[in-house]
């Protein structure tokens, strides 16, 4: 038996224990309180609210880069409008041999390999659309075999891109 003593009096540990398990044998449930169940409603309606939350915002973000992509697409096309005179340059594989056009062409060239590069590092968006990944790459791989001042801008300057852009590159 184990006794403590408190203030000169000798206390039975194993008597009162039993003690009690006698007074209340089965221990009686009390039913949850009104307070702990509206905390418990709110709590799971403030998760779900968060979870509907966080796909909303994913799907938002996904759609943004959706749309600058498209922007970008558009932004290219706009260039090759606006410098009609310019789009062989781009589109027939001719070659840039007049001094007087090289300085707009090389900058044009970069501009479009910029793009390129941005939409092609864009994994989180293309994780979730694999078709419009491939449709890119076909984009650009042709516009490579199909203009050499993009093969030589891009060949000048190889450290400025990204391994998503080379890749694309190598496989024209």
């Amino acid at each position: 038996m184990s006794y403590f003593v408190f203030s000169e009096s000798v206390v039975d540990l194993t008597t009162t224990a039993m003690n009690e398990e006698t007074k209340n044998p089965e221990k009686e449930r009390t039913p949850f309180s009104q307070f702990e169940v509206w905390s418990t409603v709110i709590s799971i309606v403030g998760f779900v609210s968060v979870l509907i939350g966080l796909y909303l915002n994913e799907r938002a973000v996904r759609t943004d880069t959706y749309l600058k992509t498209y922007g970008w697409t558009l932004e290219i096309d706009k260039v090759l409008v606006e410098n009609a005179a310019l789009r062989p340059y781009f589109t027939d594989n001719k070659p840039l041999n007049s001094a007087t056009d090289s300085s707009k062409v090389e900058a044009i060239a970069d501009y479009m390999l910029d793009i390129f590069d941005a939409v092609l590092n864009n994994k989180s968006y293309f994780e979730t659309h694999a078709a419009a990944e491939e449709q890119w790459k076909k984009a650009v791989g042709d516009y490579f075999k199909k203009s050499p001042v993009l093969c030589q801008r891009f060949q000048s300057n190889l450290g400025m891109y990204s391994s998503a852009l080379e890749e694309v590159y190598k496989s024209k």
